[in-house]
């Protein structure tokens, strides 16, 4: 230890004044060498960089983007310019500064549909240009819009009550935001609905079905996006159906309204609003089974057997498409002959020109068990105002039957 602190003792003794102002000479020298070489960069004067672009955001559009920036210092700052298409293009804005923070927004219109990077200088009053920032913006068109379709319909629902369609969809594909319909009420005020994609439903009131509506989907392409596509309108008319029974027909249900029993036997019945021919003399209810609707031969009736014997309603029925249906409640396990039938005019015909002379006929089906709901069809559809008979004709052997439960008339519009 004693020789360490001996050494530097005799390094100090030795170190003159004339060294000390060497070595302080040699370090200013040192020193102005730097400074020569960083003057020879500031030989126009010093460089000035206005605040660059920051936090920059390109919003897509229809064949244009916004582009959106802060300003976060620098008072200075008076305008930006933009450059695209590998500087093909520009755009320059003029900058109000604030004295915060200040949000920039350009539009850049009439770009082609494509991916673009754009470069972002901004220039104070002397104009001094900033460092370079970029970003990168796409830009969409006609090729989008092409792939984009109609969302779908699942289904609809008609009310009779308050004459509304309602709607509901399939799941929306990607983008959607939207659905715009356009219809013409039946008060024939023009309408326009729009709702937004989350909307599981929708119902048009005062809905006209001989119009039907019009529908289109509208997509944004990202969620950033400053535009929206719509699709083009699809027209549609829905089948409905709507019952119109009650407004037409008379008693058309079990237990059906009676007057009777007939003189030779107490489970057959005449049905009131119901009519029936010569032939069919044998009733038209059965008690015995609830009160339907009947067209019987039986080994213990009045006639054991009949030949066009008919039941049947007549109505007026406005142009249009029907539907006549009936449900069988019980059916012999044979039927010589029997039809569910419209025709025009005030009587159903015979049988055997059914075919030719009726709107529309039907077979009654054999062996229809007891207690059943069986139904069957016929439609027709009118081109005018008209009167049309509707029901059964049959001819029927000993121990035929057929009964029915209910009848309904609907009309459908498509």
């Amino acid at each position: 230890m004693k020789q360490k602190y001996g050494i530097l003792r005799w390094i100090y003794q030795r170190i003159t004044p004339v060294a000390l102002i060497g070595l302080l000479m040699c370090s200013i020298e040192s020193c102005d060498q730097m400074t020569d070489n960083y003057q020879q960069y500031l030989k126009g004067g010093e460089i000035i960089y206005p605040a660059k672009a920051d936090s920059i955001q390109a919003h897509p559009g229809k064949y244009r983007v916004e582009l959106q920036f802060l300003l976060l210092s620098d008072p200075s700052v008076q305008s930006a310019t933009v450059y695209w298409n590998n500087r093909q293009n520009f755009k320059t804005v003029s900058i109000q500064r604030t004295s915060g923070i200040d949000t920039v927004r350009v539009i850049l219109d009439d770009l082609d549909e494509q991916t673009h990077t754009f470069e972002i200088y901004t220039f104070d009053s002397d104009g001094n240009q900033s460092v370079r920032t970029e970003a990168i913006g796409v830009v969409y068109g006609d090729r989008y819009r092409g792939k984009l379709f109609n969302r779908a319909i699942r289904s609809y629902d008609y009310s009779d009550e308050d004459g509304s369609l309602t709607i509901y969809w399939e799941s929306a594909d990607d983008g959607t935001v939207a659905e715009e319909f356009v219809y013409t009420d039946v008060n024939g005020q023009n309408r326009t609905i729009s709702f937004s994609a989350e909307q599981e439903y929708v119902s048009l009131e005062d809905y006209n079905a001989d119009l039907g509506f019009s529908w289109s989907t509208v997509f944004m392409p990202d969620p950033m996006a400053i535009d929206t596509f719509k699709t083009a309108f699809t027209h549609t008319r829905v089948v409905i159906t709507k019952n119109i029974t009650a407004n037409v027909l008379k008693n058309t249900e079990m237990p059906f309204n009676i007057t009777g029993p007939l003189a030779w036997g107490t489970s057959y019945y005449t049905v009131t609003d119901w009519l029936v021919n010569a032939a069919n003399v044998n009733g038209s209810s059965s008690g015995g089974r609830g009160y339907t609707l009947t067209m019987i031969a039986w080994s213990t009736a009045n006639v054991t057997s009949f030949v066009n014997g008919k039941l049947y309603q007549t109505v007026e029925l406005d142009a249009g498409i029907y539907r006549f249906d009936v449900f069988a409640y019980e059916t012999s396990a044979t039927i010589n002959r029997a039809y569910v039938v419209a025709a025009l005019g005030n009587e159903l015909h015979d049988t055997d020109v059914i075919e030719q002379e009726s709107l529309d006929f039907a077979p009654v089906p054999t062996g229809v068990a007891a207690a059943s709901n069986r139904q069957i069809s016929v439609g027709f559809t009118l081109s005018e105002k008209s009167i049309v008979t509707l029901g059964f004709v049959a001819s029927l052997n000993v121990n035929e039957m057929i009964h029915f439960r209910r009848v309904e008339l609907w009309q459908l519009w498509e």
